[in-house]
């Protein structure tokens, strides 16, 4: 053992529920749909137990601090785990006014239901307000604490590096128990043995072959953090910076309508909670590769434009008047794009598929028996 380095560390709760993290933490726990979680949200905000839903804000003002500081002991026995409360004060990473535009973060309200208002709850609505309460009460609780070894290891004066992570204070984790883990959840309870630099043990050297796999298909929760991190794939600078102003494609409102959008269509379905595209999306996909339509650089250029507007520069009959004309632009080159060998062999698949969903259902035959009378 040639080197040896112990450290303590430690991590704060994460950070307040904007709509998007929510979708995405509910969908890898309980597996909702992005819509599933908006419309609990929303049912919840009508009964005036959760803030407003559809938002992009993962901050709340110093008022709303006060009254949930006011509140910790109510909505620590709401959710069945007390703590001592490390944090008293507000704290920039989640109170913070002056990045709260219309809406704050999504945290319980000042009305407490009561035990019979809960219980009348549907499972997904109890589920989403607890999740909720829980991050909200995190912020006031102490940080998680673990210890980090770091290990060089010299075997024939190669050097081989490993570390490991023992953990020493649950902290605000401690709410949060029942979830599943994450792969750094997982390498945090990795455990190594205990020894002392300049000590010598036998070393097995193993070799593992193994071949690269494709990237996993993305679930509904990674597809709306894709949605608001599409300005990565950009390769134009100006873009990439409004894509990441504006977070990407859709909005907090309107990202979950557009995947349910993809699935009414037949665009794409969700199996075992991934996204899968059907042969009716790949015609789709086939149909605008190349174009701008299946760029994200359209929406940033489309939201340039609307910023201007906003800041009284620039003519809205002008945008429209581009808009049409692009519009008939990519009416204009559809019949070529119509005549293409592969798109067309895709459109034979989905004809065929679409007749076997029309054929008639076959009559079943019921034969007669006659009953056995007894005497």
């Amino acid at each position: 053992i040639s080197e040896m380095k112990k450290e303590r560390k430690h991590t704060g709760a994460p950070k307040l529920y904007s709509l998007s993290k929510l979708q995405s933490k509910a969908n890898k726990q309980w597996k909702y749909s992005p819509q599933q979680v908006l419309e609990t949200v929303q049912t919840l905000y009508d009964k005036k137990i959760l803030s407003y839903p559809r938002t992009d804000t993962e901050f709340i003002g110093e008022g709303e601090f006060e009254y949930l500081k006011k509140n910790l002991t109510y909505y620590q026995k709401t959710v069945g785990c007390n703590f001592e409360v490390a944090y008293n004060e507000p704290r920039k990473k989640y109170v913070d006014g002056s990045k709260v535009q219309e809406h704050y973060a999504i945290i319980p309200t000042q009305k407490i239901p009561t035990e019979s208002e809960i219980n009348d709850l549907s499972e997904m609505q109890k589920t989403i307000y607890f999740e909720v309460v829980r991050n909200t009460i995190a912020m006031f609780a102490p940080d998680y604490e673990y210890e980090e070894t770091q290990i060089a290891v010299n075997i024939n004066d190669l050097l081989f590096h490993t570390s490991g992570k023992m953990e020493r204070k649950k902290g605000w984790k401690e709410l949060f128990s029942n979830d599943i883990q994450d792969d750094d959840d997982k390498e945090e309870q990795s455990k190594l043995p205990p020894v002392n630099k300049g000590e010598s043990y036998k070393a097995k050297m193993n070799i593992k072959q193994g071949k690269t796999k494709p990237p996993k298909p993305y679930t509904e929760g990674q597809l709306i953090n894709m949605m608001i991190t599409a300005g990565k794939a950009v390769d134009d600078d100006d873009d990439k910076e409004i894509l990441k102003e504006t977070e990407g494609i859709g909005t907090e409102a309107t990202r979950a309508s557009i995947i349910e959008t993809l699935k009414n269509q037949n665009y794409i379905f969700i199996n075992k909670n991934k996204v899968e595209v059907t042969p009716k999306g790949e015609i789709l996909c086939k149909a605008v590769e190349s174009t701008i339509l299946a760029s994200p650089s359209m929406t940033a250029n489309w939201e340039k434009h609307l910023k201007k507007l906003g800041n009284g520069d620039g003519s809205q009959a002008n945008f429209l008047k581009n808009i049409q004309r692009l519009i008939e632009k990519l009416l204009n080159d559809a019949p070529v794009k119509v005549q293409d060998k592969e798109l067309n062999s895709y459109i034979e698949v989905v004809k065929d598929q679409f007749k076997e969903k029309k054929k008639p259902k076959s009559k079943k035959k019921f034969k007669t028996r006659k009953k056995a009378s007894s005497k």
